[in-house]
């Protein structure tokens, strides 16, 4: 349904044998019709999936006579709305560099304890193994926890996933070739 004004209102059919459309004018004249009184022209708007495009029918042609509304007309222009500007809370202040080195050094203590005490208790180091393997394992390991480190300090899944992949393939074969030779020692032992 079309004015001659600008305004056009679509309405669905409802099928229950035939197609039939009821118009209630006093809540339609506000919300499809804008309480814009004028000429208007209906066209029945024919579509299916396998048409190429609609057929559109002209119907019908009326006077539309409305009284004065009580609510003001619904805005119908397509100009731009006014900009929405935001307002974003204030960060939260950051410690100082002093605290935050303090506790950066508490997570690494443990490390550090660690180290200590299989000092102390005389840790069994021999059977470390400086080949090819071991080295490749080792390092694998090691570029294993920079990937996930990177990933906590900022780089996104997917580049994350990349890197890891290619990486934890190496370590898994070094690893690999790593027990089997530390297993074909203990059995020539």
């Amino acid at each position: 349904i079309q004015c001659e004004c600008g305004n056009k209102a679509v309405v669905s059919t409802q099928s229950t044998g035939k197609y039939s459309v009821d118009l209630n004018f006093r809540t339609a004249a506000s919300k499809s019709f804008g309480s814009l009184a004028g000429e208007y022209s209906v066209d029945a708007i024919l579509g299916d999936a396998t048409l190429p495009s609609a057929m559109v029918m002209k119907i019908a042609t009326f006077t539309l006579d409305l009284p004065e509304s009580k609510e003001p007309a619904a805005d119908l222009s397509k100009s731009a709305k006014p900009e929405i500007s935001h307002t974003f809370r204030t960060p939260e202040k950051r410690p100082p560099q002093a605290i935050s080195m303090l506790f950066t050094g508490l997570i690494f203590l443990p490390a550090l304890v660690l180290l200590i005490v299989w000092a102390k208790l005389g840790a069994n180091i021999s059977g470390l193994s400086f080949s090819l393997s071991g080295l490749c394992f080792h390092g694998g390991l090691a570029a294993i926890f920079l990937i996930y480190l990177n990933f906590f300090i900022g780089t996104d899944m997917f580049t994350t996933v990349k890197y890891l992949s290619g990486c934890a393939i190496i370590t898994f074969l070094a690893g690999q070739r790593l027990l089997s030779t530390i297993a074909a020692q203990k059995k020539a032992k």
